[in-house]
């Protein structure tokens, strides 16, 4: 009797080792393939900063490759965005117009496709507020976005995911070195949630 106990001990305990072993593999697996897809977006973005720069401000004709930058909690293995102001890029093709970046951030407005979602991709900006950008202009470097009313709704935690998706949206182009956002003229809706 006691022979078959301490057999089914170890059964047990072998089932509850393959279990870890297991997890502990799915695990690794993720990590590895969150951090492939990280590198895979910075190498792509290092690479169009890399073009000519009559290619990111735009042109006419043809298509070309922008990043929109969407908060990811599967990406930053962070369930509860405690690090609201984490972004990462995805991939969306435009047509090569002048104003590349007010292109830019309308695909950002649009928020994250169906694909994108379901690869845990979601954004700061509620779609529900009728966001939309009055006028954007560039100068020594700045560029100052008008918008309709602020692009968020909550506090502070969905100001700094706000702040974060447009910036990284923006910068992605090696003549903005900064970007200042306005709703009727006034910044104070940044500073104040």
């Amino acid at each position: 009797m006691r022979e078959k106990i301490n057999i089914q001990k170890r059964i047990t305990l072998f089932i509850i080792i393959l279990l870890i072993l297991c997890v502990g593999f799915i695990a690794i697996s993720r990590y590895e393939n969150r951090l492939t897809a990280e590198k895979n977006a910075l190498v792509e973005i290092s690479h169009r900063n890399n073009t000519s720069n009559d290619d990111l401000i735009g042109g006419s004709g043809d298509v070309m490759q922008i990043s929109v930058f969407f908060q990811n909690p599967k990406l930053a293995n962070d369930p509860n965005l405690i690090e609201c102001g984490r972004v990462f890029p995805v991939l969306r093709k435009v047509e090569r117009v002048p104003g590349v970046a007010h292109q830019a951030l309308q695909e950002l407005i649009i928020g994250p496709t169906e694909s994108e979602r379901g690869d845990g991709y979601i954004s700061a900006i509620p779609k529900e507020i009728g966001l939309h950008i009055n006028s954007v202009n560039l100068e020594n470097g700045i560029l100052t976005i008008e918008f309709n009313r602020p692009p968020f709704m909550g506090g502070s935690c969905a100001l700094a995911g706000v702040i974060s998706q447009i910036k990284a949206t923006a910068k992605q182009f090696p003549s903005i070195q900064d970007v200042k956002m306005l709703v009727d003229g006034s910044d104070e809706w940044s500073t104040n949630p």
